[in-house]
């Protein structure tokens, strides 16, 4: 699988005090990744060498000696266990990252010292990965983005476990983090993509909504999906990246309110820079001042600019976080589909005939 066939699966936003952040679920090959950080898992033996098949996999693709390795951050008493570094030399063929970072993780059954339970010691080693990364930051070592597997994925933890573990720290770090934007995950295998992409929904919270359930939002969806495939626009450069996830949202016959929420900001968010850009206007940093904008100097209808805002607000999950407010209602409703549709609908149309 080539960096061509990378697609986003499955999305969230957090809220931090330095802007919007987000964590994406990319069927792809990690090989493939463009982050600027790159962490990848390993067995974590008592012997001293890096193993595992993603280990083989960099070695072979960009001809990286692992041999050598430095510790960041590990578990007390288990000098293997944890997040290590690997010096990228300039000579490694084609790396497109910073720098790679090893995360060492035992399986379940290789669990015997510890006096803690498994998935309580596999939460302490992803906190390794992100604790090092604060302990960079303050460094001013500093990353926008990290690209990593579904940590012990296949090591025989109970996956969706693993999600909700993965998401919490990765949470908790780009709520803090000053420069981080994504963490990215990534995963190869297909069969497993749908078990993968279920476990991100029920980790999040999101509550699925029959498909078929309602004469309004099944037309809604129809339209859409009839907009979407037939104008070429839809099809090229950044734009197809963020409508096949789309397509595949709204064609399952489950469909996750925030997930198609977030899809449809992502969404807006590449309609609004490529508006500005063809303008050649300022880009004023934030999604909320570029709408205004747009409106202000008539490129787009009010009423367009109303449905950019719409979906700007709905597309942010992390505002609808249930227990972190005051305000009511404290989530999303079911209902609220058909008028996240209907600005969805109202943009998508406007950007075929732009």
């Amino acid at each position: 699988m080539n960096q061509s066939s990378t697609v986003l699966v499955n999305t969230t936003t957090i809220e931090s005090a330095t802007g919007l952040r987000s964590i994406n679920l990319y069927h792809g090959d990690l090989c493939s990744a463009q982050d600027e950080l790159i962490a990848i898992s390993s067995h974590a033996g008592a012997g001293s060498s890096l193993t595992g098949m993603v280990v083989k996999s960099f070695a072979a693709r960009f001809d990286i000696n692992f041999s050598s390795f430095y510790p960041l951050l590990v578990l007390p008493g288990h000098p293997t266990v944890g997040t290590f570094q690997v010096p990228v030399e300039p000579t490694a063929e084609n790396y497109p990252g910073k720098a790679l970072f090893v995360v060492r993780i035992p399986g379940p059954a290789a669990i015997r010292d510890f006096s803690t339970e498994p998935l309580d010691v596999y939460d302490d080693v992803v906190w390794t990965l992100f604790g090092s990364l604060a302990a960079l930051e303050q460094k001013d070592v500093v990353f926008s983005s990290l690209a990593l597997p579904l940590l012990a994925g296949r090591r025989g933890y109970p996956g969706q476990k693993i999600m909700e573990i993965l998401l919490k720290r990765a949470t908790t770090w780009l709520k803090t983090s000053r420069n981080m934007k994504d963490v990215n995950f990534y995963l190869y295998e297909e069969s497993s993509l749908g078990n993968w992409n279920e476990a991100m929904n029920q980790a999040l919270g999101r509550k699925a909504i029959d498909s078929a359930k309602g004469s309004v939002v099944q037309a809604l969806r129809e339209e859409i999906l009839v907009l979407l495939k037939g104008c070429s626009k839809f099809n090229q450069g950044e734009m197809a990246a963020h409508i096949a996830p789309l397509l595949t949202a709204l064609q399952d016959k489950k469909i996750y309110l925030q997930l198609v929420s977030t899809l449809g900001r992502k969404l807006v968010e590449t309609m609004v820079r490529e508006l500005i850009s063809e303008r050649s206007l300022e880009d004023k940093g934030l999604l909320v001042h570029n709408i205004t904008m747009l409106n202000y100097e008539q490129v787009v209808a009010p009423w367009i600019a109303s449905h950019f805002h719409a979906l700007r607000v709905f597309g942010n999950e992390a505002v609808h976080a249930k227990n972190e407010v005051k305000y009511k209602p404290k989530e999303l409703r079911e209902e609220d589909l058909v008028a996240v549709l209907t600005s969805l609908r109202s943009v998508v149309q406007f950007y075929a005939e732009w």
